[in-house]
């Protein structure tokens, strides 16, 4: 399989978790929250990038308690990761 790019939309957390929203290779979006330091992935699986945007932060608010954003709330960033399979 020859590299692709994965597209990744991350958004960090006055509590110190993270949302993620992941597109995968077959059209669908991975999205869920972690907590600190945890290397474990997502929880839920989209057929559209805002639709997993609120799945992970209906994940974050279930988990961690974490309901809305405030000052210490980062706005969604978007990055293109380069993956060599």
């Amino acid at each position: 399989m020859p590299p692709y790019d994965l597209a990744v939309w991350t958004a960090r957390h006055s509590n110190g978790w993270i949302t993620r929203v992941t597109a995968n290779p077959d059209g669908t979006f991975t999205a869920g929250a972690l907590p600190p330091g945890d290397g474990g992935y997502l929880s839920y699986l989209e057929m559209d990038e805002p639709t997993a945007r609120a799945a992970a932060v209906y994940s974050l608010a279930t988990q961690s308690g974490h309901t809305s954003c405030d000052a210490g709330c980062s706005d969604w960033e978007f990055h293109i990761h380069t993956i060599d399979v």
